[in-house]
């Protein structure tokens, strides 16, 4: 039957190293099985996970919750009262049976005993005269019908107690194999996944006549005594033959034992109960569902386009359901009784992201910060740091860089701007000297780097690319706040410094303003406040300046892109030129940034270029829908609960003093104060670059407070 699934489903598994604010101490201290179970019953007694029967997680080879609780139940329909659930109860799969019967059709297509999958469905059922001169009909694979998209009319949005449900009618028919094949065609096959019952019962009577056997003594003979599952049933029709949509019961022990199965690529006790290819073919994306980030694969959900997918599941009405991440190592069993119930899929997800991937992420990082246990220390070892890694975040690998010359230095987050123009590669011409009294960390933010390259995949960078690919301000905040936590915890402080530049300085404050506990005070530099209003001051202001030097050919480039909003990104990149000229003419000595040679061969190959363009379009946007478009801190931003410093060129033309001083005068904080470089620019000038250090060093003498006392 018809499990009702949505994004929310499966938000943890999509970045699930995310702890969220006020919840950090909370989950530190579930990370043993013991205090996992513990939430689990708290959370059951407190009403929050009504019609839980079982849960099991099994996370990297061995069992680490297991919960069970008596409830109301029942059994295709049929009242049982309340029963008293164990590891061991039998219970309704419902629909999560549709994917068993994909494990029993593999096996079967491997013992060389059912019709391949390009093979038509109506041509291996000859028996059914009536359909055999139908080509519209024979042109329908088992491709198409294990991934439901045979081009049928189906309906199962309808109540199960509507007759006009099709999987009801079909179970109420005389002849199912006929009702599912003969339903009215409304398209040509592969075309929409439309969720049907149908076409398990059309699979499972492929089995049932090649092998000579019933679904049961099959799945019993090949499937359930190899794995050690003794006891099952499976609920028949009124026609005798097994339900294959929905009718398989089995207990949560047992169904862990078939992810287990699935999580080590169909081999158990050095036998191969599943080719590894077939399940191969089973978790490929072959069709898009209509919930985001979900598609189908052969009577499996999976993750995404990607192959392999990251997790694969089975769910079934009310609330069941078998989950299996390999890449994390991680099966999740649930058994409920929220029967036709369209909400049921929240206990399931509410288990998963709200108790134990924290609970694995708080033990995540009490594991990493072990390996760098050192920087614990009271800062009377100095020791130096120079990390550079990928860390999960937000679910994405993203490069990070740790350089200090004591790791016990106060912690600063640099977020660099462009979007897309990271400063890990430069460090070594600009930050060296705050390696002294600081522990300076880079992030490529997504997008961007070599972030990019680890996160997309390489080649030129295309138009369906930039389209495609996901890129907003919410997800860089919650980036942003994820690195925050993994250096927090890896390098044991429990607060950091964060700074930024221009986008960068925008990006941090945002940061700052969605997790204000986790730092010690903000340091913007050619603060971006407002994506218009910054825009069109600077391009006002550029013009007044060539009006004034009688620039004619620079007028005449300003006049033909006239004033933002611009349509095309174009305009964006000849303003930038126009600024970057006239900076040089009035600002003060820039610095020279220099490519540290570990990143020597990279910045002149291609798809590093790829990502600062990638960054920008999404950032400036095709069609009006740029990032540039949600940029205003002063309509979001004015009351942050951090100490502030904002230090700021006054001969910048980008991000120009009257905007951001206004911004500035806006803001509420804790203490805040304004620093106006006379001879700067947008661009750092080697004065800002020594305002910088000496404002950072000024804010942590006077807001960080060390074992032996300020900083």
């Amino acid at each position: 039957m018809k499990s009702k699934v949505f994004s929310l489903l499966i938000l943890g598994l999509l970045g699930w190293l995310n702890v969220a604010d006020g919840y950090a101490d909370e989950v530190q201290q579930l990370s043993t099985p013991a205090s996992i179970e513990g939430r689990i019953n708290k959370e059951f007694k407190a009403g929050n996970l009504a019609g839980l029967h079982s849960s099991i997680f099994w996370h990297r080879g061995k069992i680490i919750s297991t919960n069970h609780f008596a409830g109301e139940d029942r059994t295709f329909g049929r009242p049982l009262g309340k029963v008293e659930h164990s590891a061991t109860t039998l219970h309704d799969l419902r629909s999560v049976t549709k994917s068993i019967v994909a494990l029993l059709y593999g096996i079967a297509l491997e013992e060389g005993v059912v019709p391949v999958v390009k093979y038509s469905l109506v041509d291996s059922f000859p028996e059914y005269v009536e359909f055999s001169n139908d080509q519209q009909r024979r042109r329908i694979s088992i491709h198409d019908t294990l991934s439901m998209q045979m081009g049928l009319e189906w309906n199962e949005d309808l109540p199960y107690t509507d007759p006009r449900n099709s999987e009801t009618a079909m179970e109420l028919s005389k002849d199912r194999i006929q009702f599912a094949l003969g339903q009215p065609i409304i398209e040509p096959p592969g075309q929409r996944w439309v969720y049907g019952g149908g076409s398990t019962e059309l699979i499972a009577k492929l089995i049932e006549k090649n092998t000579g056997k019933s679904l049961s003594e099959y799945a019993k003979e090949k499937l359930f005594k190899p794995l050690g599952i003794s006891k099952f049933e499976w609920i028949t029709a009124n026609d005798g033959r097994e339900v294959a949509a929905s009718g398989l019961r089995l207990s949560a022990m047992d169904l862990l034992k078939i992810g287990k199965l699935i999580l080590d690529d169909g081999l158990h006790k050095n036998k191969q109960i599943i080719s590894k290819q077939w399940l191969g073919q089973a978790f490929t994306p072959h069709s898009e569902t209509p919930y985001d980030g979900i598609h189908y694969g052969y009577f499996w959900y999976v993750s995404s386009k990607s192959t392999p997918s990251q997790w694969v599941a089975g769910f079934g009405n009310g609330g069941q359901r078998l989950l299996i991440d390999k890449k994390n190592q991680l099966i999740q069993v649930v058994l409920a009784g929220n029967y036709n119930q369209r909400d049921a899929w929240k206990i399931p997800a509410k288990l998963l992201d709200d108790i134990v991937l924290p609970a694995l992420q708080a033990k995540a990082m009490k594991d990493d910060v072990a390996l760098h246990y050192s920087c614990r220390g009271d800062g009377s070892k100095h020791t130096e740091i120079n990390v550079a890694e990928y860390a999960l975040i937000g679910g994405v690998k993203q490069w990070v860089t740790i350089k200090s010359k004591n790791c016990s230095n106060p912690i600063v987050l640099m977020v660099h701007g462009g979007p897309g123009n990271p400063l890990s590669l430069y460090h070594d011409s600009l930050y060296q000297d705050f390696e002294k009294h600081f522990t300076i960390v880079h992030w490529d933010q997504r997008g961007s780097g070599r972030t990019y390259r680890a996160q997309f995949e390489t080649g030129k960078l295309t138009m369906e690319k930039i389209t495609n690919q996901n890129l907003s301000i919410e997800l860089l905040v919650k980036d942003g706040v994820e690195v925050s936590d993994y250096i927090r915890n890896k390098l044991g402080q429990d607060k950091l410094i964060i700074s930024g530049s221009s986008w960068g300085a925008f990006l941090a404050t945002k940061i700052v303003h969605s997790a204000p506990n986790r730092f010690h005070f903000y340091v913007g530099l050619s603060q971006l406040v407002n994506g218009h209003k910054t825009y069109t001051a600077s391009y006002n202001k550029v013009k007044a300046l060539a009006t004034e030097k009688n620039d004619l050919a620079t007028l005449d480039t300003l006049n033909r892109i006239g004033p933002p909003k611009w349509s095309n990104p174009a305009s964006y990149g000849k303003l930038r030129r126009i600024i970057s000229r006239y900076e040089r003419e009035a600002a003060g000595k820039v610095v020279q940034w220099q490519v540290a040679k570990e990143y020597l061969a990279e910045v002149s190959n291609p798809e590093y270029i790829f990502a600062e363009e990638f960054s920008f379009l999404r950032y400036i946007g095709l069609n009006d829908d740029g990032m540039i478009e949600n940029i205003s801190l002063d309509d979001c931003c004015t009351h942050l609960k951090v100490p502030i410093y904002m230090i700021q060129g006054q001969k910048d033309l980008l991000t120009v003093p009257e905007v951001t001083k206004k911004y500035f005068d806006e803001i509420t904080a804790p203490e805040k104060k304004y620093i106006g470089i006379e001879n700067s620019g947008h661009d750092p000038s080697i004065e800002m670059v020594k305002v910088h250090l000496d404002t950072l060093k000024l804010g942590a003498k006077k807001y960080i407070h060390t074992r032996g006392g300020h900083y």
